[in-house]
């Protein structure tokens, strides 16, 4: 009579747990990842396009608690959705294209009114209230219009991407 193997009982075989590969150190070689693992899916790109023009905006206010400090950076968000991942997507790059583009074209505005300040401050002072109230109000609607999919051209923007 041939001997046959003799398994245990208690060992059960169990199904491997989905999730990252295990860590292997680096003298050991390198362990693939399973077809399983692959990298996380782009966002919405509506959702992205919005944050290009909020991202500006949310650096527009903070320019507010810091003395306009942040306010010369405003235009680093849409340059990062414009550079970033999501830039494959010609409706992403074209809201932050515009969000650059009004971003610029606000900085330059700003420029011209502190020059403004030194010459004519009673001047100055309605000119950059209304500066401000415009910029919020145009990029809210920029936003809720790539929130909603339709292209946006902000009005008094320069082009100076194109």
């Amino acid at each position: 009579m041939k001997d046959l193997p003799v398994q245990d009982p208690l060992a059960r075989q169990t199904p491997p747990i989905p999730g990252p590969p295990p860590y292997v150190g680096p003298a050991s070689q390198h362990v693939s990842a399973p077809s399983y693992w692959t990298a996380p899916p782009l966002p919405d790109p509506r959702r992205t396009a919005m944050w290009a023009h909020l991202g500006a905006l949310l650096m527009d206010l903070g320019g507010l608690l810091t003395c306009g400090i942040t306010s010369l950076l405003l235009w680093i968000p849409p340059l990062v959705i414009h550079n970033g991942r999501s830039a494959g997507d010609p409706f992403v790059r074209r809201h932050a294209r515009q969000a650059l583009n009004f971003a610029f074209t606000e900085l330059l505005a700003v420029l011209v009114l502190l020059v403004l300040f030194a010459v004519a401050a009673p001047l100055a002072v309605p000119l950059t209230l209304a500066v401000c109230v415009t910029t919020v109000v145009l990029r809210i609607i920029a936003a809720t219009a790539a929130n909603r999919g339709e292209p946006y051209v902000y009005p008094l923007a320069i082009p100076f991407l194109s």
